[in-house]
């Protein structure tokens, strides 16, 4: 991965050959809104897979790969409190 920038959210971006943004465990945590523990435990579950070569304690999430890892969270969490599937649908499309 090279360069890097600052998005909107002060989140360090680093740009990889392939034109994906890369995040690293600190970066992904502050886009999602949960903490560093929670991209941990999304990536033990299966939720969210690191790239690919990157060092075991410093690996890299792709930032598409987090969001969307934080909105099927979301919908979990909503579906598990009993909200119905078109109200869950509704309030992830609204954060």
């Amino acid at each position: 991965m090279s360069g890097g920038g600052e998005h909107a959210l002060d989140i360090q971006i680093h740009h990889g050959p392939d034109g994906r943004e890369y995040v690293d465990r600190a970066n992904a945590a502050r886009a999602a809104g949960v903490k560093p523990a929670t991209i941990s435990t999304w990536e033990a579950r299966g939720r969210l897979t690191r790239v690919p070569g990157t060092p075991p304690r410093q690996p890299l999430y792709a930032l598409e790969d987090v969001i969307e890892a934080e909105y099927q969270a979301r919908m979990n969490a909503a579906r598990t409190a009993g909200t119905t599937t078109r109200a869950v649908r509704h309030l992830c499309d609204a954060a």
